[in-house]
């Protein structure tokens, strides 16, 4: 995982990373069930 102390991104950017992170568990545990 990206330390955000050592890579001073914007607040934005780390939402995005942070968005698409949990779009990326949510379709990993999906694809699990079935």
């Amino acid at each position: 995982m990206l330390n955000r102390e050592s890579n001073p991104l914007p607040a934005q950017v780390w939402n995005e990373i942070d968005n698409a992170a949990v779009q990326a568990m949510r379709e990993v545990l999906s694809a699990r069930r079935f």
